[in-house]
């Protein structure tokens, strides 16, 4: 189930993070998604940079919190 919805600056992008382990990048013109990032644990909370061009999650795992970076185009982890 989807936990938070947010929303990116310009309006055409949605960011979906679940408690199935996952963080969504939606197109709000079309519904559909257009990338899936597999979390190593639930996520906590999530952002779009202002480029719309990158999503950090935050995870709780093992009792200690990380951040993750992805591309939002291709769903890649960032270093």
């Amino acid at each position: 189930a989807v936990t938070k919805l947010i929303l990116s600056s310009d309006g055409k992008k949605a960011l979906t993070i679940g408690n199935d382990k996952t963080a969504k990048v939606w197109d709000l013109a079309t519904n559909k998604v257009l990338v899936t990032c597999t979390l190593p644990a639930n996520p906590i909370a999530a952002t779009f940079n202002t480029a719309t061009t990158k999503v950090a999650v935050s995870v709780l795992q093992d009792g200690v919190r990380k951040v993750i970076l992805f591309d939002a185009l291709t769903g890649d982890e960032l270093q």
